[in-house]
């Protein structure tokens, strides 16, 4: 919660005798995660997650056998509002991992 002053015309204007002061609430920013991945025919997947506002995403892969390489497979630009998406992603019959990198 962030506390803003404002002009103190117009509070009391619209609320005679109160504070000039405002409380505005800004939603906290959440851990990254991915909620579901399914199979998706024979060959691809989709992966779910939700994203927060103002934020950039990117989804990544690391195969079993190169675990530790990180291989950025799509990259959500930042935007004013949060979102759902869903990811269309190859898949194959090999063990391999996927995960969200966030910046502010």
């Amino acid at each position: 919660m962030t506390l803003h002053k404002t002009r103190p015309g117009l509070v009391r204007a619209l609320f005679p005798g109160a504070l000039a002061l405002a409380i505005v609430m800004e939603a906290a920013a959440t851990d990254p995660h991915i909620d579901l991945i399914e199979r998706y025919g024979t060959n691809q997947a989709t992966i779910h997650f939700n994203t927060d506002a103002n934020r950039t995403y990117v989804l990544q892969y690391s195969s079993a056998k190169n675990f530790g390489t990180w291989s950025d497979l799509f990259t959500i630009p930042s935007a004013p509002f949060p979102n759902h998406f869903v990811l269309v992603a190859r898949a194959t019959n090999a063990f391999g991992f996927f995960r969200l990198a966030v910046t502010p």
